[in-house]
């Protein structure tokens, strides 16, 4: 009767390394996802909530924010802090949704079809963070194609966002972007309490599960008023 081959010690030290660093990277993706991309997303939606107040409280609040972050620190605190652990977090992501196949036939489970959407909906949120760039951040506001800010014309302003949300195509991008970002934190969240060992019994997992779709539903509310109020 043949053997199977017993992993030699030269094996063993080739394959800890690979293992040590795959768990740091996916930590890194974990922590990412909360600190700093997490944290900015609920920034950038406070921010942006200012728009149901009207084109002047909006302008007004990305005023503020641009004399509180002049330039060059402002473009240090975006790429830097921002746009550099966004990728990383969305190439990473995109990277292990390539990697993993759950066996929706076979599990069919509420988790399960959970994980296939979290994976799904981090290449949404990747690809529409990259169109948002693009167009306005780039497009525009770089360029000095846009209306801007009264004084901070570097800045996108609401008339801006108004032109964008426009277009019924623009929009329904948006719509699909948001509510793709508000599932992935949402539902992301419990992943992150669980690989950290936040959570570990079942009930833990229960109660993280059920207040990540109530943070996801507090997200995703505003999120639609705010393009709804661009387009109005």
């Amino acid at each position: 009767m043949a053997h199977s081959a017993q992993p030699t010690t030269e094996t063993l030290a080739l394959v800890a390394p690979q293992t040590d660093r795959s768990f740091l990277w996916r930590r890194l993706h974990s922590l990412t996802g909360i600190v700093p991309v997490g944290l900015f997303l609920l920034f950038h939606l406070f921010e942006n909530m200012n728009a149901l107040r009207g084109a002047e409280a909006y302008d007004a609040a990305i005023a503020k924010l641009a004399e509180l972050l002049p330039p060059p620190y402002f473009y240090f605190v975006e790429v830097g802090l921002i746009l550099l652990p966004l990728a990383f977090h969305g190439l990473y992501g995109t990277y292990l949704a390539l990697e993993g196949s759950p066996n929706l036939k076979a599990y069919a489970y509420r988790r399960n079809y959970l994980y296939v959407l979290q994976r799904v909906t981090g290449v949404l949120v990747l690809a529409f963070v990259v169109y948002h760039v693009v167009t306005l951040r780039v497009g525009l506001t770089l360029r000095g194609l846009g209306a801007g800010v009264p004084g901070h014309e570097g800045y996108v302003g609401f008339a801006d966002m108004a032109r964008a949300m426009a277009s019924p195509e623009v929009l329904g991008l948006y719509l699909l972007g948001v509510l793709s970002a508000a599932f992935h934190f949402g539902n992301g969240l419990g992943g992150f309490l669980w690989t950290w060992g936040v959570t570990i019994g079942e009930r833990s997992r229960r109660v993280a599960e059920w207040l990540g779709w109530a943070l996801t539903a507090a997200m995703a509310v505003p999120m639609v008023a705010i393009l709804l109020k661009f387009r109005a």
